[in-house]
């Protein structure tokens, strides 16, 4: 089975290290490299990654540029595991893979879709899990391969949860990916009609209303 990995944080290194322990043929990895790491949460260092493991690497600022269409397309990948970055795909990424993209969420999707799904599950307490699902055109709208939940109660911060997620989704990878090495390609769909979304958070979600209880103040 060869894959292609897209990615640029420390949940894409958990993906890379389980493709690896389970054998599978990586073929790549497409690491996203902004100007300003520091304003990417959990960035992580995939191309020292790639250079310890001897794993070919394609850095990117923009993941539909055509140099890196082609050079993925060279590759000739059965799957593609996507993890970690923010931009779209445009659709002629979904016609490369010979499977398809499989796609990240730190959701029980289909609760929680779209932006900063960790912010806002701290702030609700909301449904987390590590979830993996074939990507389409709509935003984290895929059929789910598997799905990890995780608990988050009152005491949880960004970090606790980060540890949390790590955790499930090694779990869910290592229960998954020997099913997908068999070449079994059977995600379920989801149930649109209980679907919640997440929308950016924006500078002023941030700001503290003193008259709130104290229990949102600490969320």
């Amino acid at each position: 089975m060869k894959v292609l990995v897209i990615g640029s944080v420390t949940s894409t290194a958990v993906a890379l290290e389980a493709l690896l322990d389970h054998h599978f043929n990586v073929l790549g990895v497409i690491g996203y490299e902004p100007r300003n790491k520091e304003k990417v949460s959990g960035f992580f260092d995939l191309r020292s990654f790639c250079q310890e493991k001897n794993i070919e690497y394609k850095p990117f600022t923009n993941i539909n540029s055509d140099d890196v269409l082609y050079w993925a397309e060279q590759k000739k990948p059965d799957v593609i595991l996507a993890i970690g970055f923010s931009q779209l795909l445009q659709q002629k990424w979904f016609s490369i893979p010979f499977k398809g993209i499989v796609g990240y969420h730190p959701t029980k999707l289909p609760r929680g879709r779209g932006r900063a799904p960790m912010a806002w599950i701290i702030l609700n307490q909301g449904d987390a899990a590590a979830t993996f699902f074939e990507m389409n055109e709509a935003a984290d709208a895929g059929p789910i391969f598997i799905q990890q939940p995780i608990p988050v109660d009152e005491r949880d911060d960004v970090e606790s949860i980060r540890i949390k997620l790590l955790e499930a989704e090694r779990k869910a990878l290592d229960k998954w990916l020997p099913v997908l090495k068999k070449g079994e390609w059977n995600p379920v769909p989801q149930d649109d009609s209980q679907a919640t979304f997440y929308g950016v958070r924006r500078e002023e979600d941030g700001f503290i209303d003193w008259n709130w209880s104290a229990y949102k103040i600490d969320r």
